[in-house]
């Protein structure tokens, strides 16, 4: 039956979902047969299996028969499995607790369970590879031997995927076997992918054994075999390989141990510690890539080996990509790219050690002149040492014993590759001696070095402590210190780490970076080492305050490791297209003509002397639009034309290597503009050019106040300060090209909106969790449509029937614009900032700053403001909930007037305190999940309950009294929350060209809610009339068990808003308190407290005002409005503004603007004093 639903369904769903049911299918099917069959018949059946394995389609060009060898394991492995399932059968099952990452807890049976069967008892689908049981790696079928913590690995996680390649890896050695017949060595993965070696004696294989090689994966992929584990005996295992020496070799001299394990997959048996993917079925999106020869073990006096590199992933998507990535670097080789701009090269006089030309020594010397730089900035002297030793030195420090084989090796020739393997290489090596006490400041020292050099650099980073290793030297209690010393810098550096555990040297923990380049690749450069034990083999001392003889420490510090191997990096990080402080090729010159050969030496001469590279094409023979596209394609930052107009202003006509022209400049003000870029480590001036007037403005600072930023944020600032100059206008030129023309403005400049998106689209393409326009969408509707919609008929009561749907729409309209105007300016000012994102409070700070200079030394009371609206605004909408589940509460569970509403709220308190205890939202997930469905229920309910017996319109009044309608403005205002989540969600989107698209996922989001808006004022006015509540829902019937659960209902969603709003507010406080407070005991103390107090004061203000459908008004027209109309206004005209009021269009801009605040202001005052005297009305009455 379920076969039968599950094929049916797969015809009727699109084919982008129908691989999800596939793998349900076939999950459920090997679920069943290993939980249907009774123990005592598993055994026949698993024999009777085995029997009839189908190990794929054989193949034509497979030998014929196969190796003796394969079957003869095979008869083997199917004795020892049968012993192992004997065993198991006799195993005693307990009851065991499975512990997963989120605290949940599973019950399940020791020797029984599987991880597999919890995936299927929570219903995780076939997305996990493998899982993780107390921290060691565990294949899903492999049954749990005691209670433990269990955690599942995806393809997407770094051990998923090693294991994921170790898979195909088998299943290559498979082929390879079926194919060749030979005997397999070592197949592990690698960094990007697998390789198996193999040894075929004089047999070498070539391109088209690859392609059989690919047929035959392809065939046991097919098959689905399953990956089997055993656990044997060394002498099993010697007897399973005895035909191949090399297993044999590994067994004698590797394995240790009485036993280890193996694993088959159809006709392969290896040896192997595993796990494994479930079967060879995942595995089917592969790529045979290349093949080499090697030695066994690496030495060349062994045997002569063949080795076969791969690559697989879990759908043909990702493989296609990986491909581009393949051919993008490819193109950006360092070996290649080497050649071309005559940085390097080899010869074979010296294999392995480059020939650095002069403009690759140029980079070479730039990058060591900056770390000198650097180094007496931050106190280091440098030394110069000898290259060669005693072996006694290394037998003192302990290399010796631990490296002897490896410290003076010769690389092979085959193992060398360009810049990244070489003999012989300069390392920025450092050692720091210092006291123990002094520990933490020098970590932290080395660890803002790091961050200031690979920023400068234009790369991300990631952080691994390295802890203590099998082969260590010392004592654990200092290994210990020496770890926690590391990981408390490390927290205070606030970037995220990973604990790699054993990884350290054995002289001490290490703290490993690896760099992300431009196309998300690795590369491990950098280090920072922890050492007590070399101080301790050389017997150093020094003699403290108290004149007693102590112990220092050691910490061996790289900030780019090999000055090769970062060279090769750089190089394919940036493609050739060197930033301009670190490139060898600068300048070109050009004459027009050959009249102007001389003047275009003298400007060469005249760049060159002022210590930049600069070269001059006075070559006769070329045009001179040939010798444009020369300079461009050999990437020189500045092509400078000179002819008579250059040479009678003694200027130069400038354009970029992107075709960018830039117009006519000076001598003087270019070499003042290459001197700034050069100075400051100006990455991207292909991008942004700085104007003269920007140069001077950073030098002067005349902009910020004197306590604005200390000189750690200087680096930072400056590039600030330059992207804010950016190319104000994009004009078509008019030459065959129709290259673009890029005006400089002396003004503050704005960007085209084709920059911005650009920008934009290269800053969001590396979000992992990115949001789609459809995701961008649902979060915005979510926003928008919560319990604030209930309010709206009262909206409509206070407006009038028809008068307030055209105020809804009216409000609607403006809401509409200023959403509009805060995704625009946002956006914008991400180009100007150089930021990903911005928030609400940055952007506000950020327009000020951009704004006339009289105003800038108010942004950051700007972002102040900002800030505290949103906190009082979710503060507000805090306190309404309070009034809002008492009053639903109240009418739920009493018949008479038992209790007054303030003693609801009374009972509420210690509910909001817990969940106000709660610090992450992950923990609200699910709770927030189901309470969305409730939602949707009780809404559906509420509305078919609006529309049974409805009356008639006519009886209601089409507009209500003027004094009535700033209580309307502050309903709807409560209703429309969208001001301060609408820039989280545009932050984190993939596209941001969708969100102010005329049918992109902001208008679409208002044109739905509006469309809601509608329908539950309008019907819910004329269902209720006058007798509409602040909340529709409590209009429903009191005394009906249906209705009394919709109130409930929407009473458990608002107690779940409750801390997901307080949130906002506490994400602020938070910050504060980490700017502030730096022991973590005393600042979880103060943040706890501070989260208590807050939720009082929420509930002291719903004690004071116990009128829901006033409160809601009060907070709408207080603090939402101001938000939502009168900031985004205010912001676009800072943000427009260009150096002078007199402008024509700002001036139209700030009208229309103004106009638009004016409104905002008008509805906060009026709805804030008329909410403010209905609520001193009521207390009246109720007296």
């Amino acid at each position: 039956l379920l076969e039968l639903i599950l094929s049916t369904t797969v015809l009727l769903v699109g084919s982008r979902f129908r691989h999800l049911f596939f793998r349900r299918h076939i999950f459920y099917s090997s679920y069943n047969l290993k939980n249907i069959i009774p123990m005592e018949q598993e055994h026949s059946t698993l024999e009777s299996m085995m029997a009839k394995m189908d190990f794929g389609n054989k193949l034509d060009i497979e030998m014929n028969p196969w190796p003796d060898f394969i079957q003869r394991r095979l008869d083997l492995w199917a004795k020892y499995m049968k012993n192992y399932n004997d065993e198991l059968a006799k195993k005693q099952n307990e009851p065991i607790t499975v512990t997963l990452p989120d605290g949940k807890e599973v019950e399940a049976m020791s020797w029984r369970t599987s991880p597999l069967d919890i995936m299927t008892k929570l219903n995780m689908g076939g997305r996990p590879i493998v899982s993780k049981v107390d921290g060691v790696l565990w294949d899903l079928e492999r049954p749990l031997e005691k209670s433990c913590n269990l955690q599942f690995l995806l393809f997407d996680d770094d051990e998923g995927k090693q294991v994921f390649w170790h898979s195909t890896a088998h299943v290559l050695g498979e082929a390879a076997e079926r194919l060749f017949g030979c005997c397999l060595c070592y197949g592990p993965p690698i960094e990007n992918g697998f390789y198996y070696d193999m040894f075929m004696d004089d047999r070498t294989v070539t391109a088209e054994d690859m392609d059989k090689l690919e047929k035959i994966m392809k065939a046991a992929i097919d098959g689905k075999q399953p990956f089997e584990r055993l656990e044997l005996k060394k002498e099993e295992l010697m007897e399973m390989f005895k035909y191949n020496p090399f297993k044999l070799r590994i067994l004698e001299n590797k394995v240790k141990t009485p036993t280890t394990t193996a694993y088959r997959c159809g006709p392969l048996i290896d040896l192997c510690r595993g796990p494994h993917v479930r079967h060879t079925g995942l595995l089917n999106s592969f790529k045979i890539t290349k093949n080499s020869s090697t030695f066994w073990e690496g030495d060349s006096s062994m045997e002569s080996l063949q080795r076969v590199y791969g690559v697989s992933f879990p759908n043909s998507k990702q493989l296609k990509l990986w491909e581009k990535m393949r051919e993008e670097a490819a193109s950006r080789d360092h070996r290649k790219l080497g050649r071309q701009q005559e940085l390097f090269i080899f010869h074979e006089l010296s294999p392995g050690s480059a020939f650095f030309f002069p403009r690759g020594a140029y980079i070479y010397n730039t990058l060591v002149e900056f770390l000198r730089k650097q180094y007496r900035k931050r106190g280091f002297r440098e030394v110069i040492t000898p290259n060669i030793y005693n072996s006694r030195l290394w037998e003192t420090s302990g290399h010796w014993q631990h490296y002897a084989k490896n410290m003076f090796k010769n690389e092979l020739s085959g193992a060398l590759s360009g810049l990244t393997r070489v003999r012989r290489f300069q390392q920025d090596d450092a050692h720091i001696f210092c006291r123990q006490d002094q520990i933490a400041s020098e970590i932290e020292g080395c660890l803002d070095f790091l961050r200031f050099v690979y920023e400068t650099l234009g790369f991300s980073m990631k952080l691994y402590l390295s802890t203590r290793p099998d082969d260590f030297m010392g004592d654990v209690k200092t290994w210990d210190e020496a770890e926690a010393q590391l990981q408390c810098a490390l927290e205070k550096f606030k970037l995220p780490w990973t604990l790699n555990a054993g990884d350290g040297a054995f002289y001490g923990p290490k703290i490993d970076i690896i760099v992300l380049d431009a196309m998300q690749r690795q590369h491990q450069c950098a280090t920072i080492q922890l050492d007590f034990q070399l101080p301790v083999r050389f017997d150093l001392h020094y003699v403290d305050e108290n004149h007693v003889k102590q112990r220092p420490v050691i910490i061996h510090r790289a900030v780019l490791g090999s000055i090769e191997r970062m060279i090769a990096v750089l190089t394919e990080n940036f493609a050739g297209k060197w930033p301009f402080w670190l490139s060898p090729r600068q300048a070109m010159v050009i004459p027009v003509h050959p009249e102007f050969d001389d003047y275009a030496l003298q400007v060469q001469q005249k760049i060159f002397d002022a210590g930049f590279e600069c070269d001059v094409d006075v070559d006769a023979s070329d045009t001179m639009k040939k010798k444009i596209r020369n300079a461009q394609l050999g990437k020189w930052n500045f092509i400078l034309v000179v002819g008579a107009k250059e040479k009678e202003n003694s200027s130069v006509n400038i354009r970029t290597r992107d075709n960018a022209v830039l117009g006519e400049y000076s001598l003087e003000k270019l070499i003042e503009k290459f001197n700034f870029l050069k100075e400051n480590y100006i990455l991207k001036t292909s991008r942004f050019i700085v104007t003269m007037k920007s140069v001077q403005l950073l030098k002067y600072s005349s902009t910020l106040d004197d306590d604005d930023y200390d000189s750690a944020e200087s680096s930072s600032l400056q590039n600030k300060i330059i992207e804010q100059f950016s190319l104000s206008e994009v004009k078509k030129s008019n030459d065959n090209k129709n290259c673009e023309k890029l005006k400089i403005d002396d003004d503050n400049a704005v960007q085209n909106e084709e920059e911005i998106f650009k920008w934009l689209n290269e800053q969001r393409s590396t979000f992992t969790y990115g949001l789609s326009d459809d995701q961008a969408l649902t979060n915005l509707i979510k926003s928008t449509v919560g319990t604030g919609v209930l309010a709206v008929p009262e909206a409509f009561s206070n407006a009038g029937l028809w008068f307030g749907l055209i105020f809804l729409i009216f409000t609607v309209i403006i809401n509409l614009c200023c959403l509009r105007i805060l995704v625009r300016t946002s956006q914008m000012m991400c180009l100007r900032s150089g930021r990903a994102a911005v928030d609400y409070g940055t952007l506000a700070e950020l327009s000020v700053f951009h704004g006339p200079k009289p105003l800038r030394r108010f942004k950051r009371h700007a972002k102040f403001l900002v800030n505290i609206s949103l906190a009082f605004s979710q503060l507000g909408m805090c306190s309404v909930y309070f009034v809002f589940i008492a009053e639903h509460i109240k009418q739920t569970v009493e018949v008479q007037n038992t209790f007054s509403l303030a003693t609801y709220m009374a009972f509420l308190l210690p509910l909001f305190l817990a969940l106000c205890s709660i610090r992450h939202l992950k923990y609200l997930a699910i709770p927030s999940t189901l309470a969305n469905l409730v939602y949707c229920v009780a809404f559906v309910i509420t509305f078919q309950y609006i529309f049974q017996e409805l009356p008639s319109w006519r009886r209601l009044p089409s507009i209500q009294s003027l004094d009535r309608l700033p209580l309307a403005f502050g309903s709807l205002m409560f209703a429309f929350s969208a001001a301060g989540t609408i820039l989280p969600i545009e932050n984190k989107t993939k596209f941001p060209k969708s969100m102010n698209a005329w049918n992109g996922v902001l208008n679409t989001s208002c044109a739905l809610s509006t469309i809601l808006y509608i329908a539950v004022g309008f019907y819910g006015y004329i269902r209720f009339g006058s007798d509409v509540a602040g909340s529709i829902t409590l209009n429903l019937p009191k005394d009906e068990p249906l209705y009394k659960a919709v109130k409930l209902m929407v009473s458990f969603v608002v107690s779940i808003s409750y801390p997901m709003q307080f949130y906002v507010p506490m994400d602020i406080v938070i910050l504060k308190l980490q700017q502030t407070i730096d022991r973590p005991g005393l600042r979880l103390a103060a943040e706890y407290a501070i989260r208590y107090t807050l939720v009082l004061i929420t509930f002291t203000f719903a004690e004071l005002v116990p009128h829901l459908g006033l409160f809601i008004s009060l907070v709408g027209a207080l603090t939402t409005s101001a938000l939502t109309f009168i900031f985004p206004p205010i912001i676009e005209i800072l943000c427009a503004y260009r150096g002078s009021v007199h402008n024509r269009r700002w001036q139209l801009l700030v009208f229309g603007n103004l106009l638009i605040c004016l409104f905002g202001m008008v509805g906060l005052l009026t709805g804030t004093i008329t909410s403010i005297k209905a609520i001193l009305h009521s207390f009246r009455v109720n007296e």
